[in-house]
């Protein structure tokens, strides 16, 4: 039987294809296509149209938005497919990333029936718009919350871990002088931060110890995951932050700011303790720090609950997308 959700995103959307493949494995509900090519007349979209004319989906969801998916649209135009957008960012996340254009592009399509978002609050302030607006929260797979091994002894690893269009809701220069305040044996990794000349300059001004690994392979990632202490996840916006949540599946502690909503199910002192309100003071950034550095067996434990939490949410939000998705296949 031909699968009645199909979704895309395009090359350049890191998170949306991430987003989306994970949907596709968790649910068993859509299939995922990632559009390699970004020409709008290109043969990859010619032949994905003929495809779907072919298989006749009953609907397409989109990751984010871009020219490309309108021309997809185009070309399926005689066609009875429903077509829905996915928004995984914020509303600071659309105003940080100068994605306004993008969001406004894709609300006013008179083509897109649906409109997901995987912040709640985002899709609550669209819930009157005359779309078919939905909660549609961020899926992870159960099969992520396997505790890392125990480390042997040495520095203490720490974690900033991004792509480069994440950068400027990262709160990457808090971060790093937080970092810089430590007295501690401890080593920074990071995926590629020091391409950005001005971050390079900042690390060796700090004399911040560190350790840049590049873009890595999902294989890669997942074994440098095992190697980490305590994750550094405290951005200014997030719709969900699948970093965080993958160090949390590990029972890997993540340091976070309140507007994480990974972390959002810890509470009392487990929260205090991984939780920055103050996320533009970096000595109240290093202060949390220290003291899960200087306390591993309860940062252990605390992580431990954490992860649990983590499941149990995780748990709760594949219930929503599931029925969420298919009520749509099914009005569609």
């Amino acid at each position: 039987m031909a699968t009645e959700i199909v979704t895309f995103a395009a090359s350049g959307f890191l998170g949306p294809n991430r987003t989306l493949r994970n949907l596709e494995r968790c649910l068993d509900m859509t299939r995922h296509f990632q559009l390699v090519s970004n020409d709008v007349h290109g043969r990859e979209l010619v032949f994905y149209a003929q495809m779907m004319r072919d298989q006749r989906p009953r609907l397409i969801l989109f990751g984010g938005w871009c020219n490309l998916y309108a021309a997809m649209i185009a070309k399926l135009r005689a066609s009875k497919i429903r077509f829905g957008v996915w928004w995984l960012s914020t509303g600071g996340q659309t105003d940080m990333s100068a994605e306004v254009d993008r969001f406004n592009a894709a609300l006013s399509h008179d083509r897109i029936r649906y409109f997901a978002f995987a912040h709640e609050p985002f899709a609550d302030a669209l819930s009157g718009h005359r779309k078919t607006v939905a909660y549609l929260p961020v899926p992870m797979d159960p099969m992520e919350f396997q505790p890392r091994p125990e480390r042997q002894s040495g520095p203490t690893i720490l974690s900033l871990f991004c792509s480069p269009h994440e950068y400027r809701r990262k709160n990457i220069l808090n971060t790093l002088l937080a970092v810089s305040r430590l007295e501690d044996d401890c080593i920074l990794y990071v995926n590629g931060l020091t391409k950005a000349t001005c971050y390079r300059r900042l690390l060796n001004t700090l004399k911040l110890r560190f350790r840049d690994l590049g873009w890595m392979s999902d294989v890669v990632y997942r074994r440098v995951l095992t190697t980490i202490d305590i994750g550094l996840q405290i951005s200014f916006t997030e719709s969900f932050n699948q970093v965080a949540a993958e160090h949390l599946a590990k029972s890997i502690p993540v340091l976070a700011s309140p507007l994480v909503p990974a972390l959002a199910a810890l509470s009392g002192q487990d929260r205090r303790r991984l939780i920055v309100d103050s996320f533009e003071d970096p000595s109240a950034i290093a202060n949390r720090l220290r003291w899960l550095i200087h306390h591993p067996a309860e940062r252990h434990q605390i992580a431990s609950r954490a992860s649990q939490r983590l499941r149990d949410l995780t748990q709760r939000n594949m219930s929503t997308a599931r029925r969420v998705l298919k009520a749509w296949a099914e009005a569609a």
